[in-house]
């Protein structure tokens, strides 16, 4: 595996540290933290960049897929938490369904378009394989790196 420069890790890994030091609002409403865990002794957090937004949702990429550790425990029914712009509170989830998630990839690349090459990069290393942005990439792409939308939890009756 090749790992990234020392610098694009440094800028990769910034979000987490301003988090981790109490400045997550100074984000604003780019990327949440996502606290996740089912026992006391895990407090797991994550962050994660936000791809879309609709009313009180945001939505989130598993960039590393179904397998990853966050998207595990929200689907095991651990409690969940998302810290977003200096906000933090209970979250409910759900998995956003093809045609969803095709429109929120294709709107985040179109909000995205001086960057598009990179992002086209970066969504080709998760699926390794090419990316081309094309319609048939999003379906593939929706496929296979779920996109989960979060909202402030509903209280119970």
């Amino acid at each position: 595996m090749v790992r990234p420069h020392p610098i694009i890790r440094l800028a990769l890994h910034a979000p987490v540290e301003i988090y981790e030091h109490g400045f997550g609002r100074l984000l604003g409403k780019r990327f949440v933290r996502l606290s996740h865990g089912g026992s006391d002794t895990c407090d797991c957090r994550t962050v994660l960049e936000v791809i879309g937004a609709n009313g009180d949702e945001v939505m989130v990429i598993a960039g590393l897929g179904p397998s990853c550790e966050w998207f595990r425990d929200i689907n095991s029914g651990a409690p969940v938490s998302v810290e977003l712009g200096g906000t933090t509170f209970p979250a409910d989830h759900r998995v956003l369904g093809e045609p969803e998630a095709v429109a929120v990839i294709a709107d985040y690349e179109r909000r995205h378009w001086l960057i598009r090459p990179l992002v086209y990069r970066v969504m080709g290393i998760l699926l390794c394989r090419d990316y081309d942005g094309s319609p048939a990439a999003h379906v593939d792409l929706a496929h296979k790196l779920p996109i989960v939308a979060f909202r402030p939890a509903r209280l119970a009756a």
